[in-house]
This record gives structure tokens, sequence and C-alpha cells, in this order.
């Protein structure tokens, strides 16, 4: 039966592409995200780009605003983005029960990343 089971997972995985070990480590990126310097305000194009993977990974929409900047030598279109982030705490929340620790009530997230090792 547990053969059967972890054969089921294999072939899930390599059909879709997803693993235990893929959500973990996408859970712990949405967690650490407190500490990447993003959060929900306006940027403008330049500073989006210059945007690290970790810090795109902590984004769960993003909104697009075009506002005309007149000035006096001619008028230009600038494009603003709002970031709508995932909630550590949540995240934090979900890596506790995939990983069996379901009796820890309240987290601290404020004195550091969360470091954990996968292969």
């Amino acid at each position: 039966m547990k053969n059967t089971i972890e054969d089921n997972n294999k072939e899930l995985e390599r059909i879709t592409g997803v693993s235990r070990n893929k959500i973990l480590k996408r859970l712990i990126e949405i967690a650490n995200g407190a500490f990447l310097d993003i959060t929900d305000k306006w940027m403008n194009q330049k500073e989006f780009e210059k945007l690290k993977p970790e810090q795109l990974s902590c984004i769960l929409e993003c909104t697009i605003k075009r506002k005309i900047n007149h000035d006096k030598v001619a008028e230009r279109e600038i494009e603003y983005f709002i970031n709508k982030l995932h909630n550590p705490q949540r995240a934090v929340v979900l890596l506790n029960k995939m990983l069996g620790l379901k009796g820890i009530d309240k987290v601290d997230i404020e004195n550091g990343p969360l470091e954990l090792m996968f292969d």
C-alpha cells in the first residue's frame, strides 16, 4: 500500500512538475518576503525591472497604471506598478502543516528570514 502511494506521488510529480520540495521552497520564499524590502506601493517601471527573482516570487498580483506627464518638451507616458504581496504569515502556517509542526500556534517572523535546507 505504501509503495502504491509513493508510486502515485512520483507519477503525479512527473506529470505536473510539482513536488513537495518545490512547494516547500516556494512557501519559504513567500515567508521570507517580509525581509526583501518590497512593499505594497507604487513603483515605476525601472524600479520594477530591478526587482530580484526572490522579490518577484513574493508578488501575488501586479496592477499597471499609465500616467501622462506633461513637461516643457513633450508628453510622456509613464507606467506605474502596484504590487499585492503574498501573506508571509500564511506561508509560515502552511509550512508548519506540511512539516508536521502543528503544535505551533504563533510564529515570530520579525527576527530574520526562515532558513531550511532542501535538496
